[in-house]
């Protein structure tokens, strides 16, 4: 396939390529409703010239704020289709980050899903000059008299100018440059303030075509259900890359409703980040270990052949005749069909990003009979950098870099990425952009690695998450909390241990899987008492760290526990949108609770 330019370029060609009746489609009333590419096509037209009409030209930025949906990727192929930068912003947001974001960016549109949305963007008027015109996508939720048009409003004004302009949108198109702004995404702020990020045309095109069209192979008749925000540079970039090859993508419904959509949509392909898979692997387990008897046995068996299968195989190791025999027999028909069944039973692969994947994680889905391609990249790099393949496939590490991706360490291990898909830099900050280049244009990643013999690329950490401890000890704590959290009782892990004497873990439990083993047990819990009160259940905790990181060096080793009694979440500040802890913000929340488990006198432990 020809090299495209712009987003718009690869938009026009597929839709002239395909004509398929479901390009995307979306749940409303219990229905799925398609829409097809001729529909999609007339309706981004509409939209673009109902934007042009407003007054939007090319360098305009256009913000949307809205859940997934077909009319978030029709806002986003109008805005760019005019020249326009579309800037996405998390529906989870709260009014002040909502606030930053319009006002950094100058947007002059808000497009907006509902009243609750649009509640946030009314009391932010007066201090957004900038801002003229808010759209309502869903005219149900809308209020009347709030000062907004609906979408349906936008496009019938864009079909009127079309009615005297018919060519406008490919005008408009002609005019764009590979090096034009296409968007500002804001990063998620685990570390301050956000900043946005500057992607151009060439940015985006040219890692759709090398991660989606040369490295995944995607194919006219994959279908994808998409259910990560589109917020998500990650989920939109692979949108572009549905749309290039001509697959079908459906929005679920919501993260909770998404189990059922994967029987009802069967997916080939997908995105997601490792949250979504450690929920599911707790909540396969935790139906596997109630069931009792001698279906729990099974269960068990099933998950020891299953993982010793998946190592062996992907090694190009001989498995066990015995336990590959059982693994046919029984652990394949009776207990990993109906996980396969589970997600449609017709899945090829998936692939992951936006956090590490535990290995163990990755071993146990192939073990089920399920891909998980683990990839890596940034915001800031449109976003994949490395990608693990059905050719060149490692778990453990994030793959092979991009074909037009250079990838090399600095000496302190950090990860420096150099190519087409490197941002052009942050909006309106000079010195942050000079900062997070090298002196020879290589992107800084944060990151720390290491590449194998192979070319293998290996994510060890972030750099600014590293620990060190009193003793001067360097400690990684993100495999540190990708292992306790394999743990089915274990929903969420935090280490801490920076200029401390040794390593200490906050922990989530899950809640259900702790209550079905605390019964399994006969361990019973005086009504109305919190278990995590219990000692019991700190001493069963405890056995699990020690269980999981007893192998660790012992500055790595996990001293001591707190358990905590909620979720890190999205909306308390504790988690980015994508799902990052927000380690300043947990240590801060819960520094009273840190500190209980460092009682001794750590006067010298604040040195380096």
């Amino acid at each position: 396939m020809a090299v495209q330019e712009t987003i718009p370029h690869l938009f026009r060609n597929a839709a002239r390529r395909f004509d398929r009746p479901i390009v995307l489609a979306s749940k409303r009333d219990g229905a799925w409703h398609p829409i097809s590419h001729k529909e999609l096509v007339e309706r981004v037209r509409y939209l673009t010239a109902g934007l042009f009409d407003l007054g939007i030209r090319k360098g305009d930025r256009i913000a949307v704020l809205s859940e997934s949906r077909p009319e978030w990727t029709m806002t986003d192929l109008a805005t760019v289709g005019l020249g326009g930068a579309l800037v996405p912003i998390y529906p989870t947001l709260t009014p002040d980050h909502v606030e930053h974001i319009l006002k950094d960016s100058g947007a002059r549109i808000c497009v907006v899903s509902d009243s609750a949305q649009l509640g946030k963007v009314l009391p932010l008027l007066a201090e957004l000059p900038a801002l003229e015109r808010l759209v309502v996508i869903d005219p149900a939720e809308w209020e009347p008299g709030a000062p907004a048009i609906s979408m349906h409003e936008l496009e019938a004004t864009g079909a009127r100018r079309l009615d005297v302009e018919p060519d406008l949108p490919e005008r408009l198109e002609d005019e764009i440059r590979p090096e034009d702004l296409a968007t500002l995404i804001y990063t998620s702020g685990t570390t301050g303030r956000q900043k946005g990020v500057m992607l151009s045309h060439r940015n985006f095109v040219s890692n759709i075509e090398a991660t989606f069209e040369t490295a995944l192979r995607l194919e006219p008749g994959d279908v994808a259900l998409s259910y990560l925000p589109l917020s998500h540079i990650l989920e939109r970039t692979a949108v572009y890359g549905y749309l290039n090859v001509g697959a079908s993508l459906y929005f679920a419904t919501s993260f909770d409703k998404v189990s059922g959509e994967f029987r009802e949509v069967r997916p080939t392909v997908g995105t997601s980040v490792p949250r979504f898979f450690e929920k599911m692997y707790e909540k396969i387990c935790g139906l596997g270990r109630s069931a009792g008897g001698w279906k729990s046995v099974l269960f068990e068996r099933a998950l020891r052949a299953g993982d010793h299968v998946a190592r062996t195989s992907h090694a190009g190791k001989a498995t066990d005749p015995l336990v590959q025999l059982e693994y046919n027999l029984v652990s394949n028909r009776l207990v990993f069909d109906k996980w396969r069944d589970a997600l449609g039973g017709r899945l090829r692969f998936f692939l992951s990003g936006g956090a590490p994947l535990s290995a163990d994680m990755a071993y146990a889905f192939l073990g089920a009979g399920i891909t998980i391609y683990e990839g890596y990249g940034l915001t800031e790099t449109s976003p994949v950098i490395a990608i693990n393949t059905a050719e060149a496939w490692r778990i453990g590490t994030v793959g092979r870099p991009l074909a037009n991706v250079d990838v090399k360490l600095a000496e302190d291990g950090e990860i420096l990425v150099s190519g087409p898909s490197v941002m052009e830099g942050y909006y309106n900050l000079p010195d942050a952009t000079a900062e997070a280049f090298t002196g020879d244009g290589y992107l800084r990643t944060g990151d720390i690695g290491l590449i194998d013999a192979d070319g293998f690329l290996k994510i060890t950490d972030r750099k600014k998450d590293l620990l060190k401890t009193s003793g001067g000890k360097y400690v990684a704590p993100q495999p540190i909390e990708n292992a306790l959290k394999f743990s089915s009782l274990v929903s969420q892990a935090v280490v801490i241990g920076d200029r401390r004497k040794y390593c200490s873990a906050l922990i989530v439990p899950n809640r259900d899987a702790l209550g079905k083993h605390l019964a399994s047990k006969g361990i019973r819990i005086a009504d109305g008492s919190d278990p995590l009160a219990d000692p019991r259940v700190t001493e069963l905790y405890e056995g699990v760290v020690r269980e999981l990181t007893g192998h660790l060096p012992r500055y790595e080793q996990i001293k001591r526990i707190a358990l905590l009694p909620a979720e890190l979440t999205i909306e308390s500040g504790e988690l980015t949108p994508t799902l990052k802890v927000k380690r300043r913000v947990v240590e801060d929340r819960y520094r009273d609770v840190i500190e209980s488990m460092y009682p001794e006198a750590e006067g010298a432990a604040t040195g380096a």
